[in-house]
């Protein structure tokens, strides 16, 4: 195709523009950048939570894609900016390794007067590979730190019309693979976009993953799962259970968000595990399509030291909070207790994974058993590290047999979509409550803490939520 057009042309263009990433490189040069910062955790760091988070859509509801590369260039030099440097050496290299050598010779042999490259890509990270494919084409448009996205918002075709004159982009050859290039085709007499075969897009930062990342994007990729499971059920019903009443209200809340990462780091390696062997052994896995595509980017390794160090993290800001407690060894301060701490949480780490094992070494219909003990270490187990009274215990014990239930009518055939797991945790935890009072021959209205009340609060809101959906149903199906 590209050579058909250029043999079309009766005489010599004045110059030639060629896009750089994907057509005159086929690579993507800002995610190479990225993927070249040592050591690599801190772009995987950095680049995850940003796209977490998405700050670019605080700055333009309209384009926030202009501003996506630029906040992550810029995020990643704040913590290594090392690489800047260091790209010029790595740059050399992989210049002429992911050259287009066939648009390069097609583009030579029309005899342009002069070939220009002109990009939204960063100049800075261009010209190093420019000048290893060839020092003589001129890189005319590209972004900048500095500017970031001024580049984007002006147009290749009016940023090329100011540099080089209208007369001489019009009588130019433009070749693109991407459409948002429009302008500048529109103005040129030549303008050709063509996707090359050979041309590959890497996404940088995707591996190691951190905790979470691969519930959302692989095992729950459709829900958002961690906003509304996790940090919006697990994360409340922890606080509510563990942080309401506590001493140190502030460094408890801090400590269980930490713990909770650090579960979740070792919990999804049993994510993991279930994937692979879902997809070895079992006739119709329920397996993500996103697991084929990105499930090489999780590194159990990996997700153990983010469980450990978050862990650390946590029973340092437990301990901050309370400098001086009495623990089942006696009292402890300072350094002893952050490591009575830690290694507490390190025992549900290393529980939680034996159990997670277990579940998946069972064929699924026998995996009710060890899934209940993994619902309850993912609550009531944090009463190894977290003190707790009896309306949060029992809290906990409810929020795991709500969680359990579904999956129970799952592995049996039923639709688990449809059970109201809310409406179920309130009654096992109205139910459960005054049979502990009873049971330790206490009065029932012992039950009638501040905590009781917060509690049934947050879990009639949360039934009530349950019924106003049971409600719809109902009228739709009528």
């Amino acid at each position: 195709m590209l050579r058909d057009r250029l043999a079309e042309l009766s005489s010599p263009p004045s110059c030639a523009i060629l896009d750089f990433d994907e057509t005159l490189w086929l690579r993507n040069s800002t995610e190479e950048f990225l993927h070249a910062v040592r050591p690599n955790i801190i772009a995987a760091i950095v680049l995850q939570i940003l796209g977490q988070l998405k700050p670019w859509r605080l700055i333009s509801r309209q384009h926030p894609e202009y501003y996506r590369d630029w906040i992550r260039i810029a995020a990643v030099l704040v913590l290594a900016p090392w690489s800047y440097f260091t790209w010029r050496r790595v740059a050399a290299r992989m210049g002429p390794q992911y050259v287009n050598t066939v648009l390069l010779k097609a583009i030579r042999d029309a005899r342009p007067g002069k070939i220009f490259v002109a990009s939204y890509g960063f100049g800075f990270i261009i010209r190093p590979l420019l000048k290893a494919i060839d020092r003589d084409m001129e890189l005319v448009a590209s972004a900048s730190l500095r500017r970031g996205a001024a580049l984007r918002r002006m147009g290749k075709g009016r940023a090329l019309t100011s540099l080089l004159g209208a007369d001489m982009v019009k009588n130019s050859i433009v070749v693109t693979d991407n459409f948002v290039d429009r302008d500048l085709c529109m103005l040129s007499d030549h303008g050709i976009y063509i996707q090359w075969r050979d041309a590959v897009y890497r996404q940088a930062g995707l591996s190691p993953m951190l905790p979470l990342s691969y519930t959302a994007r692989i095992k729950r990729p459709t829900e958002r799962y961690v906003l509304h499971g996790i940090l919006g059920y697990d994360y409340a019903v922890l606080w509510l259970a563990y942080a309401l009443l506590s001493s140190s209200m502030i460094a408890t809340s801090i400590a269980i968000g930490f713990y909770l990462l650090a579960f979740f780091a070792v919990y999804e390696i049993g994510y993991y595990e279930n994937d692979r062997v879902g997809l070895a052994r079992e006739k119709k896995p329920v397996v993500s399509a996103e697991f084929a595509e990105l499930g090489h980017n999780f590194k159990p390794a990996w997700a153990w030291i983010f469980g450990i160090v978050l862990a650390a993290i946590g029973a340092a800001v437990q301990t901050f909070g309370q400098p001086a407690v009495t623990t089942r060894i006696g009292d402890l301060s300072g350094v002893n207790l952050f490591a009575w701490y830690w290694f507490m949480a390190m025992t549900l780490l290393v529980a939680t994974r034996l159990t997670f094992m277990w579940f998946n070494s069972l064929t699924p219909r026998l995996r009710i058993v060890p899934m209940l003990i993994l619902q309850v270490e993912r609550t009531l187990g944090y009463v190894l590290m977290l003190a707790i009274d009896v309306a949060g215990a029992v809290l906990c014990v409810s929020h795991a047999i709500g969680r359990w239930v579904p999956y129970v009518i799952y592995r049996f055939g039923g639709d688990r979509r449809d059970f109201p797991a809310h409406i179920a945790t309130l009654v096992v935890f109205m139910v459960c409550l005054p049979m502990v009072a009873i049971i330790d021959r206490l009065p029932i209205t012992s039950n009638f803490t501040i905590e009781f009340f917060v509690i049934t609060a947050y879990l009639v809101a949360r039934a009530a939520k349950d019924l106003q959906k049971y409600r719809r149903t109902m009228k739709a199906a009528a």
